[in-house]
């Protein structure tokens, strides 16, 4: 058995390298086919063969030949998806806030976060409990955050229950392992089992507008718990199966969704640094409201997600603090809002999540209020 490798410079999604070993196992006769695209565009196929079966030549030239065929891999892109993709790459790997040193050592730590009783654990189902440090901080960095926005634009204001229903559930989710990650609820003594607790709060405002006509760019935001399944182990206070998020939700015509995007990308940048926090925007690929073949439609941006990665104090890590998801036309589609100009809508929603700035704000300033930044020290800020 030999082991090959075949190196490409090819820009392609997780979902198009899938679709791409596939179409390549059909048409190259080899033991096993692996895929590496962690390094950026750099692709790296490798195999192991059995002589003469396949070769490094002819893997390279089915690459080659499906990519250029694109009707394979990637389709068309229509304008709209493609101006969204050209808007999210100028914002890729952009920096925000102040200069960081990664290994300035943190005022607190998390060790004292609980030690102090700032954070308590309460039991392996019950979760954690926050004290009057680590709340005082939530609050204030979601006023700052409302502050900031409203400075901005008029968002309305929006507030609903955390529960999901089965059949609005299978109205928009489409991602293979969606029902695996959400909490779902029974009645006890029942086997049925059809209501989830929300993983986001903006799911709603789509819901709300089913069937509705938009005569402009709709501009809302909602604060509520967000409940998911975390796999990965972590830092506890870094991957929270129930946590609270601030939202800005966009609603409109692809080129307002758009602008809307940037514009709220700007005052999170600028937010954040108020903060005196600092990081880097970077692409996510784990949108969680689409398929693979949804992905690879022409009328659906690529990069559909960007993060606000936070460098965490006294790390050489960054967390994920804050995230833009432009839907291109998913929830539109699902549930039946659209434009009165007959254009189809869009939407898109950032999202912050307040217990991780808090946690960030505590470990970097420590637990006094008086010690945090400006935008969140003064009383009023309460």
């Amino acid at each position: 058995m030999i082991r090959e490798h075949v190196r490409l410079d090819a820009e392609l999604s997780i979902d198009e390298v899938k679709l791409l070993q596939v179409a390549l196992a059909r048409r190259v006769a080899c033991h096993k086919l692996g895929i590496d695209s962690s390094r950026g565009t750099n692709v790296e196929f490798w195999f192991w063969r059995q002589q003469p079966a396949a070769s490094a030549a002819v893997v390279r030239e089915e690459v080659e030949r499906l990519i250029a065929a694109r009707s394979v891999v990637r389709p068309n892109r229509t304008t709209d998806a493609a101006l969204a993709d050209q808007g999210a790459e100028a914002w890729h790997e952009r920096r925000f806030g102040a200069a960081f040193a990664p290994n300035a050592a943190p005022r607190y730590s998390v060790e004292r976060l609980f030690s102090d009783r700032h954070v308590v654990h309460l039991g392996a189902k019950e979760g954690l409990g926050f004290g009057d440090a680590f709340t005082q901080a939530v609050e204030r960095i979601d006023r700052h955050l409302r502050l900031s926005f409203a400075a901005l634009e008029v968002h309305a204001l929006r507030a609903y229950s955390p529960f999901l229903s089965r059949p609005c559930i299978d109205d928009y989710a489409q991602g293979p392992s969606y029902a695996e990650d959400l909490f779902w609820l029974s009645r006890h003594g029942s086997d049925r089992v059809d209501t989830a607790l929300q993983n986001a709060p903006c799911l709603k405002i789509y819901i709300e507008h089913r069937q509705r006509t938009l005569d402009k760019l709709a501009r809302f935001t909602v604060k509520g718990p967000s409940f998911r399944f975390e796999r990965k182990p972590s830092n506890v206070l870094e991957r929270l199966p129930c946590f609270t998020q601030r939202e800005f939700v966009y609603l409109g015509s692809p080129a307002d969704v758009c602008a809307a995007r940037e514009s709220a990308m700007v005052c999170a940048a600028k937010a954040l640094g108020q903060l005196e926090l600092s990081g880097t925007v970077a692409f996510a690929n784990d949108p969680f409201f689409v398929s693979g073949d949804e992905r690879r439609d022409a009328d659906t941006p690529r990069r559909m997600k960007l993060e606000l990665r936070v460098n965490t104090p006294g790390t050489q890590k960054t967390l994920s603090v804050a995230s833009f998801d432009l839907h291109g036309g998913h929830f539109a589609s699902a549930f039946g809002f659209r434009m009165q100009s007959e254009q189809r809508a869009w939407s898109g929603c950032l999202g912050f999540g307040l217990e991780r700035l808090a946690y960030c704000t505590i470990l970097k300033f420590g637990p006094n209020p008086s010690d945090w930044p400006d935008a969140i020290r003064a009383e009023a800020a309460c």
